[in-house]
Order: structure tokens, then C-alpha cells, then sequence
């Protein structure tokens, strides 16, 4: 009922009909927030009074968007670039999730549920493009930009949806409910490449997640460089830039590491914190257990020391957990420990 609530007082603020089209200037500008769309999520608009913003639709139909943002330290924003044709993406962790949400429950809709979800699984795995072709097309991309020299650190296969057919990314309602909304006929099944600057072997890493008072915590003024490209059949879709930046200089070579022992202790000890934060009562009758399912070893961002709108490259490991309930896999957890002195980095969660 509190969904709502929302989405009714959202569609008294918007208009009747949409305004006219306008040509944009290709500068940037402080960014207005919708307050209608806002009103519907439960949050108040505001104006972001940085000049540090650029959003267009372009193309036939207006079915494409360009978004740009310029670094920014004393709002936190960082440099980016992204451009899109169409609306959201269901990568196939999203929809494990979905398979399992609810799996055990004996509800009709639980089972009606399911049944979307196998769907959508259905058609992830209807592959119309091969891996290999796809990276093709993504490496073609980055050479015509010019880009700097990046390798495929990851991929997923992904589910892409053209403009109209889902609703779009950060509309009301719950994240289930998008599913129900889909149009899957018109979804192409296909490949997102994330591509990262390689350094002596080893890719950057984008880093996971830290707590609060939890020891020493890491949060870097901007993310790990990252390029990220969108291959359906019908082409690329979707291309983004995130973290630009350049190198200014190398600050020391050859750091010794702490033994990975040592390191396996720092991520013991933040799945401790995790749990204990969850304050679940004995009476539930609930056994958590976190199985590491995947580690690496690479390089990630950490604040530079006196230098704000800079950062220090340091190796580090990054553990991906899953998280299980009574035996049950619920959710992907994602840790980066710095290698030098087993600080965690990442976005902090408070």
C-alpha cells in the first residue's frame, strides 16, 4: 500500500501530456531531479547545483540516451560517459536470484512466480550471439574511440530489452514487479564485456563493499576505471565509461604483501561483522554460513594520502561469498582487502 501511495501522489505532480521536444546544448549544467517521478519512489526532488551534468535523447524516435558527468570532488561525482539504445538489463544473477526468491513457498503466486522466472531463464539461454562474436564488437568499439589499452576482465550474459518494453531503470515499485511488466518477446538475449587496464598481469579491480567501524576502511574518491559494453545480435546496445583518469606518477615498486593467511583473517573478520550486524534472534532457527565461491588477486583504488582528487593503485584480493540460509543461497557478497595491510575497500555501508 505504501507503493502506492507513492505512484498516486506522483501522478498528481506530472503533467497531462509531455512537453515539446527541445534541442539540448551540448554543455554542462546543474541537474534537475523529476519531481513527479521522485513523489512516486518517496523521495523529494532536488537540484544538483554542480555544473557537472549532461543528459540527451538522440536518434530516431528519441529511442537512445547520452549521459555525461564531469569530476567533481566536492559533490563526488566522478567522470563518466554512457550511451544506451533501449531500456534495462536482466543479467543472469539477477535471474538465479529470481529462481530462487520464494522457490520454497507454497503460495499460487509463489508458483506463478517461478514459472516467470523460468521463463526469463528460458530466454537468457536462447543464445543468438556467440561469446566470441560478441567481443569482437566490443573490441571494435574500443579502438574506433581510441580508448586506452583495456582487457575483458568479466562477462555476463545478459537479457536487454528495447525502450518501451520494461519500465525503466529506477521506476517505481518493486524489483519483481519489473518482471511482470516485461514484454520477453521482445528481449534479446546476449553479452556484457567489462573491460580493465591490466598491470603486470593482474586487472584492476572495482572493489566491494566495507562496514563501519570495522577496522581500516578504504573509500575511494572515484571508482576503478571501467569500460562496460552491451553486444545483442542486433549490435551493440549499450557502452559506458566509468573512473577516467590517468596516471601521474608511480609512488614506490616491489611492496611486500601479508602472507595470505593473514589476509583469509581480515575477511573472517568482516563476515563476522556482516552477521553480527543482523541481530538475528536464537529463536528463529536460522543457520547462516558463507562459503567463498571465488578470490582473485589484482590492483584497486585507495585514497592517496593529502591528495583528494587523487588515488594510490595497491594490490589487493577480492573474495566473492555467497551468503546461505538454513543451506539455501540468498545473496552474492563481495569483499576487497588491501594486500599491503588487509584494510577492506569499497563503497562503506553504514
Amino acid at each position: 500500500m505504501e507503493i502506492k501511495g507513492y505512484v498516486e501522489k506522483g501522478l498528481e505532480l506530472a503533467p497531462e501530456t509531455s512537453g515539446p521536444d527541445q534541442k539540448a546544448e551540448v554543455v554542462f549544467q546543474k541537474k534537475s531531479e523529476d519531481a513527479a517521478r521522485n513523489a512516486a519512489k518517496g523521495r523529494a526532488a532536488e537540484t544538483k547545483e554542480q555544473e557537472s551534468y549532461f543528459v540527451a535523447d538522440i536518434g530516431k524516435g528519441r529511442e537512445s540516451c547520452i549521459e555525461a558527468v564531469t569530476y567533481d570532488p566536492d559533490s563526488g561525482n566522478d567522470s563518466s560517459f554512457s550511451w544506451k539504445t533501449g531500456e534495462a538489463v536482466s543479467d543472469e544473477l539477477d535471474i538465479q536470484y529470481y529462481l530462487r526468491w520464494n522457490e520454497s513457498g507454497n503460495t499460487e503466486y509463489a508458483a506463478r512466480f517461478q514459472e516467470l522466472a523460468e521463463r526469463f531463464h528460458a530466454a537468457l539461454e536462447k543464445e543468438t550471439v556467440t561469446e566470441e562474436e560478441g567481443e569482437v564488437q566490443a573490441r571494435q568499439v574500443m579502438e574506433e574511440l581510441e580508448l586506452p589499452e583495456m582487457r575483458v576482465s568479466s562477462l555476463e550474459k545478459i537479457l536487454w530489452f528495447p525502450k518501451g518494453s520494461i519500465p525503466e531503470e529506477g521506476s517505481p515499485g518493486n524489483s519483481e514487479d519489473f518482471l511482470w511488466q516485461a514484454d520477453l518477446s521482445k528481449a534479446a538475449a546476449g553479452y556484457r564485456y567489462t573491460f580493465t587496464r591490466k598491470t603486470n598481469g593482474l586487472f584492476l579491480i572495482r572493489g566491494g563493499m566495507a562496514l563501519n567501524g570495522t577496522g581500516e576502511v578504504y573509500a575511494p574518491p572515484f571508482p576503478v576505471e571501467t569500460v562496460q559494453i552491451t553486444v545483442t545480435e542486433n549490435g551493440v546496445q549499450a557502452f559506458s565509461w566509468e573512473g577516467i583518469s590517468e596516471e601521474s606518477a608511480i609512488v614506490a615498486e616491489n611492496t611486500e604483501l601479508l602472507e595470505f593467511e593473514e589476509i583469509q583473517e581480515w575477511l573472517f573478520k568482516q563476515i563476522t561483522y556482516w552477521y553480527t550486524q543482523k541481530k538475528v534472534p536464537p529463536e528463529e532457527n536460522m543457520r547462516f554460513s558463507y562459503p567463498v565461491i571465488g578470490a582473485e588477486i589484482g590492483y584497486t583504488y585507495i585514497p592517496a594520502y593529502e591528495k583528494p582528487d587523487c588515488v594510490w593503485m595497491v594490490p589487493a584480493w577480492n573474495f566473492q561469498v555467497m551468503e546461505q540460509v538454513n543451506g539455501r543461497d540468498m545473496q552474492y557478497l563481495e569483499w576487497t582487502i588491501n594486500a599491503l595491510d588487509g584494510g577492506v575497500v569499497g563503497e562503506i555501508l553504514n
